[in-house]
């Protein structure tokens, strides 16, 4: 009877991809930007961790003189949001970065005796997070320090500090910490997110 020679091998048709196996939660990945703008949730991610750094105020500007020099108040603190939520893979998360403040400059304007004035600064943008079409919180901008006055009220004044920026829940379930700070929190700078998965 006939058979094959040797050196042939016989290969069938390639059978059905198998399930796939069940992918844990821990974190595998990262990703920040510092501009408004989306993500997908990748296939296999069922949670992630957010930070998320608000925009700060600018601060006001000093006015210097022969004598001493007056100081501008320091611009509003940015809010700093962390969640941990589930998410479901195809999500699209959503983020509007609020801009920050801009400091005011210094020594401008016309002589208040021996001192010029320091100008106001400007308050750091609204911020918002969106996840699957649900507003998770909104979260207003430190606001703006004003600027020193020299040669006002017997001999001049420093500025006065902003605000910081406040966080509103609105579609909020899960664990959340809110934070003030100016330092880079978890290393994002203000007006920045990060994500990990």
């Amino acid at each position: 009877s006939g058979g094959w020679g040797s050196g042939v091998s016989l290969v069938g048709p390639a059978g059905a991809q198998g399930v796939s196996g069940t992918i844990g939660n821990t974190i595998n990945g990262s990703i920040s930007m510092s501009t408004s703008g989306f993500w997908v949730v990748p296939p296999g991610v069922h949670q992630i961790n957010i930070v998320f750094k608000g925009a700060q105020g600018g601060g006001g500007g000093n006015a210097s003189g022969p004598y001493t020099t007056f100081y501008g108040g320091s611009g509003g603190l940015a809010a700093n949001f962390t969640i941990t939520t589930a998410v479901t893979s195809g999500d699209t998360i959503r983020f509007n970065l609020g801009s920050n403040g801009l400091d005011g400059a210094s020594d401008i304007g016309n002589w208040i005796g021996y001192y010029r004035h320091g100008g106001n600064g400007t308050s750091g943008g609204n911020s918002s997070l969106i996840i699957a079409g649900n507003l998770i919180f909104s979260m207003s901008g430190g606001s703006n320090g004003t600027g020193a006055c020299g040669g006002c009220q017997n001999g001049g004044i420093n500025g006065s500090p902003g605000q910081n920026g406040q966080v509103t829940l609105h579609n909020f379930n899960d664990n959340g910490v809110l934070v003030y700070s100016k330092d880079d929190i978890f290393g994002i700078p203000p007006s920045s997110i990060l994500i990990r998965f």
